[in-house]
């Protein structure tokens, strides 16, 4: 794998495991001053903030609610093997697994992000939030990495033995 190409694949890795550890922080809607996302909900009232579940939300049933746990899981899960996929490139490595590995947790993040977001109940007034857009920027730039390990090894000399 030549040097610039290697590094490219080491930056957008990295960047799209910051978005993805981003988005588990921050609000994907936003009423108010009240923040939800697959963290749970954020509200600030009369000047106290507290932390708060997703079972207040009227209309949200278990479903969505256990796909906010699903959501958190496979974000950080993408997170860590985009990380990996990083390392293993900054270290000259050509990770075949880990990017195969990075696919799936791609895969999954995008399926479940998708049901989380769709499915959501909707509150008056709600306003789609940084960490929607980030959730989706971190599966876009997280595909480049592992499509560039895996040309690169359909491409190497020991491939087409």
């Amino acid at each position: 794998m030549e040097s610039r190409t290697r590094w490219l694949a080491v930056v957008f890795a990295f960047v799209s495991a910051c978005c993805f550890a981003l988005a588990m922080l921050e609000p994907w809607w936003t009423v108010g001053e009240m923040a939800i996302g697959p963290f749970g909900t954020h509200a600030c009232f009369g000047g106290e903030c507290a932390e708060r579940g997703l079972t207040w939300i009227i209309g949200a049933d278990a479903m969505w609610m256990r796909s906010a746990v699903a959501v958190r899981a496979a974000g950080y899960i993408a997170m860590f093997v985009l990380l990996a996929l990083a390392g293993a490139l900054a270290a000259k490595r050509i990770p075949h697994l880990i990017a195969k590995l990075t696919f799936v947790a791609l895969l999954t993040a995008g399926v479940t992000g998708s049901y989380f977001t769709f499915a959501f109940p909707g509150v008056a007034d709600s306003s789609v939030g940084i960490g929607l857009f980030l959730f989706v920027v971190g599966i876009g730039l997280g595909v480049v990495a592992p499509i560039t390990v895996m040309r690169s090894a359909a491409a190497s000399p020991r491939a087409r033995r």
